[in-house]
């Protein structure tokens, strides 16, 4: 995972609608605005991620971050927020144990295929029910991402 390349167009012999599904429930907008800042607030469910053995992340994510804002509409100054659901439930385990969340590392690589203004026009990241690899994973991207993700 180097370049993020959009997804192709539903129109295209390579779309696939298993995936946008898939990404539909993994991000979507709120139909509110945040109630503090008023900004678009984006849901992000890490227990609707499908069992890695199954669907390859790296083939999932270009559909994931399509769903975030218009470069478009940050560029004219539009800021959004992001509600990270991290708890994981009780069907995440995989029959051998492994979860059917993206590791770490995974994670950072795909918050680096970000443009600069989604980055930089994110106002807000809320975490509900954090776990330890969440709390690491968010330590990681506010020493990666600088000062300013730090005050996020």
């Amino acid at each position: 995972m180097h370049t993020l390349l959009p997804p192709p167009p539903p129109s295209s012999p390579d779309y696939s609608p298993s995936l946008a599904k898939l990404a539909s429930r993994i991000l979507y907008p709120n139909p509110l605005p945040s109630s503090a800042t008023h900004h678009p607030l984006y849901i992000l469910n890490s227990s609707a991620f499908p069992d890695a053995r199954e669907t390859s992340y790296d083939d999932l994510v270009p559909y994931v971050l399509a769903r975030l804002p218009a470069e478009d509409d940050l560029l004219a100054g539009q800021q959004y927020e992001i509600l990270f659901f991290a708890k994981a439930s009780a069907d995440d385990a995989t029959k051998d144990g492994k979860q059917k969340r993206p590791g770490w590392q995974w994670c950072v690589q795909t918050y680096q295929l970000l443009s600069r203004i989604l980055r930089k026009r994110l106002s807000r990241l809320w975490i509900v029910g954090a776990e330890s690899w969440v709390r690491m994973l968010v330590e990681g991207v506010r020493v990666i991402s600088g000062g300013k993700g730090r005050k996020k």
